[in-house]
């Protein structure tokens, strides 16, 4: 395994420690391994570029990690604080936007971005959910945020990669 994976599995690591904090109610220690979780992300393909250790194996664990990490994480959070129907249906239909942006990234490998990248979407959401107290009006704002930046991820505009 290359060293540049080992930060990738960091990123994954970062994911299924959140969805365990989630579930446990510690919600700020759930939104702080997910921004763990970025920072690995960020790290391991400039390490493996820098390495020269990229290989199909590690673009595709990446992917994986990134799945976990920004599209189920983001959602186990927003369900510990808003166990609603509404929430679980925003979540689902969440993750489903990130694996099917995760999956056209690793078939189109072109030189910009399509669909808004799963990190930011992950910052996002998870920015919405902090920030939205629990009140009756909120309970329909952090789903409709969710949804929203579900459609952001799944459009076709382009960004630039860094």
């Amino acid at each position: 395994m290359k060293f540049a994976d080992t930060i990738t599995l960091l990123n994954l690591a970062a994911g299924i420690l959140s969805l365990y904090a989630a579930a446990r109610g510690e919600i700020i220690l759930a939104a702080s391994l997910i921004a763990a979780g970025m920072v690995f992300d960020f790290l391991d393909g400039r390490v493996a570029r820098l390495m020269q250790q990229s290989h199909p194996l590690g673009r595709e664990l990446d992917s994986l990690a990134d799945i976990v990490t920004f599209g189920v994480a983001p959602g186990a959070v927003a369900l510990a604080m808003n166990d609603s129907a509404v929430m679980l249906f925003a979540t689902v239909i969440y993750g489903f936007a990130a694996a099917f942006r995760l999956a056209r990234f690793n078939i189109e490998r072109r030189k910009h971005f399509r669909g808004l990248p799963s990190p930011a979407a992950a910052a996002l959401v998870l920015t919405a959910t902090l920030l939205f107290p629990l009140t009756p009006w909120t309970r329909w704002a952090t789903p409709l945020v969710f949804l929203c930046v579900a459609g952001l991820m799944a459009a076709t505009f382009t960004v630039k990669k860094p």
